[in-house]
């Protein structure tokens, strides 16, 4: 339960069942948007749903992959040709057949020379092609899977229209797109933006919230069993109130308060701040105005527009500019970091209110 890794197996995946039958029907129908904010538990469900799917499947993460707020072209090719060589499928012969179509092309010049990115775009749709003959051969349906898909904005050519090429085109291969950054990852695909290569196509969605209370309880005692450690109610209640079922941080709390081998409130306290000093280091990489607005949300008890704009300037000490504070909002709802509850703000990750409030 508190492995730090993406689950692959049902057996170790906790709960989720809706949504992992969801995911599985969703695959076998067409293309598939996941969504949900970090550390919600989509590699996880998109990992073990592949494995259920019994489609051979290709796994691309490309968290980590941009540099400089850049992602370039040929990191994706490189990316996807890694990935295709890691294909897993229950049929030997079509994992066989993929690895040969991918020694097909000439992977050493591919990953060595600076490619331009006519020819990079040219080599990424020939193995697109090459993918959906493997699978039409078979009569089968190849799944590729890219979680932070809305990093693909980011590269030098234009993927959308290349994937929306393989959507309109290769009927045997399928694609999931997962983000965490749920407004990005919408205007990327933008099924119903007119400009948008993909507009008007059908995709599924499945959504992942938090765990309920009852399912975070049961969680950390279920993990805690695994190790035969007991732990008192009130201790894991105490978790559940700061950790407010991000299944992420509840694993990161069993493992770190496992680790420690002691089970005391100040215990409890240290792995907390130790997991507020890693999400407070990504929120110093936001622009200033980010943070203030941030700082300012996790101050206040569900704020409306005008509160958050008054803590903000007393946080600044100077005016804050209307339309500022809207374009301010808007980016920090596109990015899944706050949420917007009727005519008040929310913080949705726990820990990233914690941090915010140290800024």
């Amino acid at each position: 339960m508190f492995s730090g890794k993406p689950k692959t197996s049902l057996k170790d995946f906790f709960d989720r069942q809706i949504e992992l039958k969801e995911f599985a029907s969703s695959v076998d129908r067409g293309y598939t948007v996941v969504k949900g904010i970090r550390r919600i538990g989509k590699s996880s469900l998109i990992k073990v749903g592949l494995r259920l799917s019994e489609h051979p499947h290709i796994y691309l993460d490309l968290r980590g992959t941009t540099v400089r707020g850049k992602l370039s072209s040929q990191a994706v090719l490189s990316e996807l040709i890694q990935s295709a060589s890691e294909v897993v499928s229950t049929g030997e012969r079509v994992r066989r057949s993929i690895k040969d179509a991918i020694r097909e092309i000439d992977i050493a010049g591919v990953l060595t020379l600076k490619l331009r990115q006519e020819r990079t775009r040219s080599i990424l749709l020939d193995l697109f092609t090459r993918l959906n003959r493997v699978a039409k051969t078979h009569s089968e349906k190849i799944v590729i899977a890219f979680d932070e898909a809305q990093v693909l904005r980011l590269t030098s050519i234009d993927m959308r229209e290349l994937l929306a090429n393989v959507y309109d085109n290769m009927e045997n291969l399928t694609l999931v797109f997962a983000g965490s950054e749920v407004g990005v990852l919408d205007e990327f695909i933008g099924v119903n933006n007119p400009s948008s290569p993909f507009y008007g196509r059908y995709m599924d969605k499945v959504s992942l919230k938090p765990l309920t209370r009852e399912l975070s309880l049961e969680f950390l005692r279920r993990g805690f069993a695994e190790l035969s450690i007991k732990l008192d109610d009130s201790l894991l209640e105490k978790s559940v109130d700061e950790l407010d079922g991000v299944i992420g941080w509840l694993t990161y709390f069993g493992l770190r308060t496992s680790q420690k081998g002691k089970f005391t409130v100040e215990a409890i306290e240290e792995v907390l701040e130790a997991a507020t000093r890693l999400e407070r280091a990504e929120i110093e990489s936001l622009p200033s105005s980010q943070r203030l607005v941030l700082a300012a949300i996790s101050k206040l008890s569900t704020p409306s527009w005008s509160d958050i704009k008054h803590m903000a300037e007393a946080l600044a000490q100077r005016k804050i500019n209307d339309g500022e504070l809207n374009r301010t909002l808007r980016a920090l709802q596109r990015y899944s970091l706050i949420e917007k509850r009727g005519e008040t703000y929310a913080i949705i990750d726990p820990i990233t209110k914690r941090a915010a409030s140290q800024q």
